[in-house]
This record gives structure tokens, sequence and C-alpha cells, in this order.
């Protein structure tokens, strides 16, 4: 005789929260308590439904949830790219602060297109996130309206701006770029050269900051300007070194835009036995952890991202606890790191 198997869920059949109920001998409702706050319910009968749930294979809707609730527990990430160590950083602290308090993080990566980030932003919406936490500040007019019409938590982290769309934690891209420039002349350079790829906004304003003070000491020829649209990469700063020196145009130091192409004008000038800083000095960006280990070690700036972020995570959770969004602009320090290429 084939034993009876009650409230069994038909093949093929999606496991509902009613099958669940049905299985343990209490209502929907319970069910539903006992999943969002167990607390609420009695610990045999929590105990009863954990097994069931596992039994069945049951996952739970989360978008009903998260309307019933008005909170989905999940925050976007939109960031420009995760081939870069400088927004891995920002990852791993958005993930290290909000993972541990019961939220999942869904990243995005734009490819540094505003359009992109536009429709990342959209499908944050459609998912209901609780916040969006984004790379810079300039986002296009129609992903700005769409924020500040949603009402969730904004942050925008690694570059400062006036108009914040509610919190923004960053520094001034354009005076990192002047702090560069005078630490050149300090050492004694006079004929300052500047490489540069990628060229998105907060590279052009860190280019403001540099140009400004060369053209205030009387010292800017664009002739020692080199710069591509595309990505960076060691192999792009051996490649801008040499359409520098192909100018003809003499120079004794060189701001490169970031550390990836600093490292590779230092393994050119390796390759072409070209004395740092002897026959020029080099200064970097981002203070990458490669920088203190290079040969010769790497003059750059840079401030803790990490660190950064998790600020960003902490001032957002706050006003998500208590419900209340508020405009908030912190300028975050930045520091010299004064090294062998600039001695």
């Amino acid at each position: 005789m084939k034993e009876k198997q009650k409230n069994r869920p038909r093949p093929h059949h999606k496991t509902t929260l009613a099958d669940v109920a049905a299985r343990v001998g209490v209502s929907s409702m319970t069910v539903s308590r006992a999943l969002s706050q167990p607390g609420k319910v009695k610990p045999k009968t929590l105990e009863k439904i954990l097994v069931a749930v596992e039994e069945l294979g049951f996952v739970p809707n989360h978008m009903a949830s998260a309307l019933a609730a008005n909170q989905s527990r999940i925050i976007g990430l939109s960031v420009p790219s995760l081939s870069n160590q400088v927004f891995i950083d920002v990852v791993s602290a958005v993930q290290d602060f909000f993972l541990p308090k019961g939220y999942q993080v869904i990243i995005h990566t734009y490819h540094y297109s505003g359009a992109q980030e536009y429709e990342g932003v959209q499908m944050f919406m459609r998912l209901q996130v609780d916040a969006v936490i984004l790379i810079g500040v300039d986002q296009l007019m129609e992903t700005r309206k769409m924020l500040e019409q949603s009402g969730v938590g904004v942050v925008q982290l690694m570059d400062i701006t006036a108009t914040p769309l509610n919190i923004n934690i960053g520094f001034s891209q354009y005076h990192a770029g002047r702090a560069i420039a005078e630490h050149l002349f300090d050492t004694g350079a006079s004929k300052l050269a500047f490489i540069g790829a990628r060229m998105d906004s907060r590279t052009l304003r860190r280019l403001s900051g540099f140009k400004d003070v060369c053209i205030e000491r009387e010292a800017w020829y664009p002739a020692l300007c080199v710069t591509t649209a595309d990505k960076s990469s060691l192999v792009q700063g051996r490649v801008l070194l040499k359409k520098l020196i192909a100018k003809d145009e003499p120079f004794d130091s060189i701001f490169c835009c970031n550390d990836d192409l600093a490292l590779g004008v230092i393994f050119e000038c390796t390759r072409a036995n070209i004395s740092i800083p002897s026959q020029f000095k080099l200064v970097g960006f981002n203070n990458l952890e490669f920088a203190q280990e290079s040969v010769p070690t790497l003059t750059t700036m840079g401030t803790s991202r990490y660190d950064m972020a998790t600020k960003g995570c902490q001032v957002l959770y706050e006003q998500m606890e208590i419900g209340v969004k508020q405009e908030l602009s912190i300028e975050w320090p930045m520091k010299l790191y004064a090294r062998e290429t600039t001695m």
C-alpha cells in the first residue's frame, strides 16, 4: 500500500507561502511573519516553519515582502569599472558595512558612460532599492531628476559638489591637481608635463588645477600635455611617454593622472635607461599599494577610499534609520606622499 503524502506540492509547482502554511498547519500570515519578523513568532512554531521552508524549497518573494514592509533591504551601488582597484576599495567598504546588517548590495558597472549609469539607476528604481551609492558628482540631469523624485537616500563619493543629491563625501579633484603642480615646482621643476588616459570628468578637473598653477607660474606648455581617450593601463603609460618624448620638447617632470600610467612610465624608463628622478621627476595619483614598492618608489597623492566609502555608508544608514533625508557634504582629506621619484 502506498503511503499518502499530504500537502505535497504538485510536480513542477512553484512552492508558495500557502504550501508552507498548509504543511505546518498555520496561516500564511504566520509564515510571513516568521520569515520577516522571527522574534514575533513562538519558538516551536518558528522551528516548524523553518523546517518546512527547507523541505519544500520555498524561496520568499522578495519584491512582495518589500512592498509589504516598504523596505527592500537592497543597496544599489553604481561604479564606472570593476577592473580598477580604486573602485574595488569602494565596493569592499559598502559590502563590509551593509551585508552584516542584513542588506544585499547590487552592483552596476556603467563603463564611464552617463547613459549607462542612468540605465543602472533605472534598474535600481525598479528593484525598489532603499538607497543608491554613486561615484562622482556628474550624473546626467535625467539621472539626478529620477533620484530626486524617488525619495531614496543617495551617496555621491570621490568628488565634491555644491549641489549634492543627498550625501556627498569626497575631495576636490581641482585642488589635488594644484597641489601636485605646486609640489613639482617646489622640488625645482620648471617645465611640467601631463600624461592622461580616459579623461573622465574627475581627471579633467585634476588637469585643470594642475594647468592653472602652471599658467600662474607662466610655465604652461600645451605640447607637454599628452592624453588619450583610451582606458588607463601600464602599457598606455609606456605609449604616452614615448609620444611625449617624440615631441622633442624639453620637460623636467611628469604628472600622470593615475598610478597605473606612472608605473608604465617607470617600466619604459627602465627599458630605455632613463633615470628617474635625475632626468625628470614623476608623480602619480591614487596611492595604490604598488606605489611604495616600485623602483624608484612613486610620489603620488591619495586618500583612504575604503574609509571614505565607509563614512558615506554610516551617514546613509543613520539617515535611513531615522527616516530623514538630509543634505550633507563632507570634504575628505587628501595627502601627497613624497617618495623617490621627486627627490
